[in-house]
C-alpha cells in the first residue's frame, strides 16, 4: 500500500516518518507499488489533486507539482506503534490521484502509559503552542543532529519536559518519567471535509443508481407478474366457462330425472290416497256403530245418576238440618257466654262444657294443623292429637281485670307516644280465623296486638288458672327469655309443658295482649319485667311483652336457635283463658 510524502510515493515498508493518515474509507487502496508505475502509465487527469473547497480568503489551494518517479527507498521497518498512513484516492477511471502537500499538516504526539517500551498504542497530540515550539526546534536541531546535543526544553501545563530528537523521547524534569514521541502528518480539516463531501456525493450517486436498478427490477417483476395474472385469468375464465357448460348439461339431465321421479311419486300418492279413503270410510262406519252403542250405555248411566242424585239430595237435606241444629245450639251457647261477659248472667259456672261436636272437631283440626311434623320430629305426636272435650271459661273478675288492663295499655301508649306497628311476622292466621269464625261476638284489639295463643300446663294448674288467672309471680325460674308467662301459636310447643304420663292432657286457648313487644336477640336471663324501650330515657316506659322469633339464638349447647316462636308477658292481667282443651295423644 502506498502513501504520500513530498509528492513522492512510498510503500508500507519504508513508511516510518508518518504516523497520521486519512481514513481508509476516504482514500481507496492502491493496487500496485508506486515506483513500479511509470509516468506514462498514469493519465493526465490523475496527476492533478482532487478539488478542495475554497479557503476562508476565497482563494483556492495551490495545486501539487507533477508526480515524479523515484527509486525505492531503502527497506526500513517502521516502529511497532506507528500508524499506517492513508491510501491514495483514485479517479473515477481507477487512476491514482496524488494528494497535494498543502492538504497535510505536521502533528507531534507522545505515547501515553507508564511503560513506553511495552509497545503501547495510545498516543496523544501536543497542544497547539507546543506543536509550534517542537516543530521549530526540530527544523533547527533535528535536521542536523551533529550540531549540539539534539535536545530542547519545553514548558507546557506548568511542567518542564526535555525533548530528545535523536531518541524521539520526552522526559519530565521533575518526575524523570520518559515517553516516546513521534512526528507525523494529518489532513487539514478543510481537506478532510472536502474528501468527506466527495465521498458522500459518491455514496449518494451510488445509492441513487442502486435504487434506480431496484425500481427497474421491480417494474420488470411487476410487468411479468401482471402478465402472468392476465394469462391466469384468461385460463380461469375458460375453465369456468367449461365448468358452467358442464353444470348446465348436468342440471338439464337432473331436471329430467326429477320430473320422471315426481310423476312416479304422484301416481303412488294417488293410489295411496285411494287406499286411505277406503279405510277412512270403513273406520267411519265402525265409529258410527260404536257411537250408537255408547249412546245407549250413556242413557242408561244418566238414569242411574238421576236416581243417585235424588238419594244424595235427600241425604244433603238431612245433613243441612243437622248442621243447622248444631249451629243453633252453638250460637245459643256462645250467646249465653257473651251475655255473661256483658254482665247479664253472672251466675254461670266458671267452666262450661261445649256440647257442640262441630266446634270440637274444628279445634281438634286446629291443634293438628299448627304442629310441626317430620319423620324424627318430637313434635309429631300432636299430628295425631284427639280432642276429648272443650270447656268454656266464665270468670267475671278475670274478665274485668283483663278489660281494665287493656284500657290502661291504650292510655299508656297515648301518653308515651307509642305507635304500635305490625308484628314481624304476624301471628298464625289459621289459629285466629278458626275461633273467630264460630265466636262472632269475639273482638280482638288490633292496636294492642290482641291475639289467641296456646298455653300448656300441668293438670293440677288448670283449675287455679281458671279461677285466679295467670300469675307471673308463680312462673318457673330459668326461662330463656325471662321469668314470665310463656305462650305459643304452635300446639307442639305448648305440649312440651304438659303432662307426659300417657293420660289426658290440658291446654288453655287464651286471649293475650302483646301491646308493644320487644324482639329478643338472645337469652334474657333472670329478667322479671319487660325490657325498657330506651335505656337512656326512662320516661319512654317499658315494652309490654317479649317475642322470640324462629332463628333467635337461645344459648343452649351446642349453639342452637329457636325452632318455635314464643311470646312472653310479665303481667298476668294481659291474658284471659277462653277455652280449656282436654286431649290425648
Amino acid at each position: 500500500m502506498g502513501h504520500i510524502l513530498s509528492n513522492q510515493y512510498y510503500c508500507s515498508q519504508c513508511w516510518w516518518d508518518f504516523e497520521k493518515a486519512p481514513s481508509p474509507a476516504l482514500l481507496p487502496n492502491l493496487q500496485q507499488h508506486p515506483p513500479q508505475i511509470s509516468q506514462s502509465q498514469l493519465p493526465v487527469s490523475s496527476l492533478q489533486p482532487p478539488a478542495l473547497s475554497a479557503s476562508s480568503s476565497g482563494s483556492l489551494p495551490t495545486p501539487a507539482p507533477p508526480l515524479h518517479r523515484h527509486k525505492h527507498l531503502p527497506k526500513r521497518q517502521p516502529p511497532a506503534s506507528s500508524v499506517q498512513p492513508p491510501p491514495l484516492p483514485a479517479s473515477s477511471s481507477g487512476s491514482l490521484l496524488p494528494a497535494p502537500e498543502c492538504h497535510f499538516e505536521v502533528c507531534w504526539e507522545f505515547q501515553t502509559g507508564d511503560d513506553h517500551a511495552a509497545g503501547g498504542e495510545e498516543w496523544q497530540s501536543f497542544q497547539a503552542d507546543a506543536q509550534k515550539q517542537i516543530e521549530s526546534a526540530h527544523a533547527i536541531v533535528g535536521q542536523n543532529p551533529q550540531d549540539g546535543d539534539g535536545k530542547m526544553h519545553l514548558l507546557t501545563n506548568s511542567l518542564t519536559y526535555s525533548i530528545d530528537f535523536a531518541t524521539m523521547t520526552q522526559k519530565n524534569m521533575e518526575t524523570g518519567r520518559c515517553h516516546r514521541i513521534r512526528r507525523g502528518q494529518r489532513l487539514k480539516p478543510e481537506a478532510l471535509r472536502s474528501l468527506q463531501e466527495q465521498a458522500d456525493f459518491s455514496k449518494k450517486q451510488q445509492l441513487e443508481i442502486t435504487n434506480l436498478k431496484k425500481t427497474i427490477r421491480i417494474c420488470k417483476i411487476f410487468s411479468k407478474t401482471r402478465k402472468q395474472h392476465t394469462e391466469k385469468r384468461e385460463r380461469d375464465a375458460k375453465d369456468q366457462e367449461r365448468q358452467l357448460r358442464a353444470r348446465v348439461s348436468s342440471a338439464e339431465v337432473e331436471a329430467e330425472t326429477r320430473q320422471r321421479q315426481f310423476e312416479t311419486q304422484l301416481d303412488a300418492c294417488k293410489r295411496e290416497a285411494e287406499v286411505k279413503d277406503q279405510k277412512r270410510r270403513e273406520q267411519l262406519d265402525t265409529v258410527e256403530q260404536d257411537a250408537d252403542a255408547q249412546q245407549r250405555v250413556l242413557r242408561a248411566n244418566i238414569d242411574t245418576l238421576q236416581q243417585v242424585a235424588a238419594t244424595l239430595t235427600e241425604d244433603l237435606q238431612k245433613a243441612t238440618q243437622a248442621e243447622s241444629a248444631s249451629r243453633l245450639q252453638m250460637t245459643q251457647f256462645l250467646h249465653q257466654g257473651e251475655s255473661w261477659r256483658l254482665g247479664k248472667q253472672l251466675e254461670i259456672p266458671h267452666l262450661t262444657p261445649i256440647d257442640c261436636p262441630f266446634l270440637v272437631a274444628i279445634i281438634e283440626n286446629m291443634m293438628r294443623t299448627t304442629s310441626h311434623h317430620g319423620p324424627n320430629s318430637r313434635c309429631s305426636p300432636m299430628r295425631q292429637a284427639k280432642v276429648l272435650r272443650v270447656l268454656k271459661v266464665h270468670n267475671v273478675r278475670l274478665g274485668q281485670k283483663y278489660d281494665s288492663r287493656c284500657k290502661q295499655m291504650l292510655q299508656d301508649h297515648a301518653d308515651q307516644g307509642v305507635a304500635v306497628g305490625p308484628l314481624t311476622p304476624d301471628v298464625n292466621s289459621f289459629l285466629q280465623s278458626t275461633i273467630k269464625a264460630f265466636d262472632e261476638w269475639m273482638h280482638l284489639e288490633a292496636n294492642l296486638h290482641e291475639c289467641l295463643l296456646l298455653h300448656g300446663s300441668k293438670r293440677q294448674n288448670i283449675s287455679e288458672i281458671v279461677s285466679s288467672g295467670f300469675e307471673e309471680r308463680l312462673s318457673r325460674q330459668g326461662g330463656l327469655y325471662g321469668e314470665g308467662i310463656y305462650f305459643a301459636e304452635e300446639s307442639c310447643k305448648s305440649f312440651q309443658y304438659c303432662d307426659k304420663d300417657g293420660g289426658e292432657n290440658s291446654m288453655i286457648l287464651s286471649r293475650v295482649l302483646l301491646g308493644d313487644p320487644h324482639y329478643a336477640k338472645g337469652p334474657l336471663g333472670q329478667m322479671k319485667i319487660s325490657p325498657k324501650r330506651d335505656e337512656a330515657d326512662a320516661t319512654k316506659g317499658r315494652h309490654n311483652s317479649v317475642v322470640a322469633n324462629v332463628g333467635t339464638p337461645n344459648g343452649q349447647p351446642p349453639p342452637s336457635v329457636q325452632e318455635h316462636r314464643e311470646y312472653v308477658i310479665f303481667d298476668g292481667s294481659q291474658a284471659y283463658p277462653e277455652y280449656v282443651v282436654i286431649f290425648e295423644v
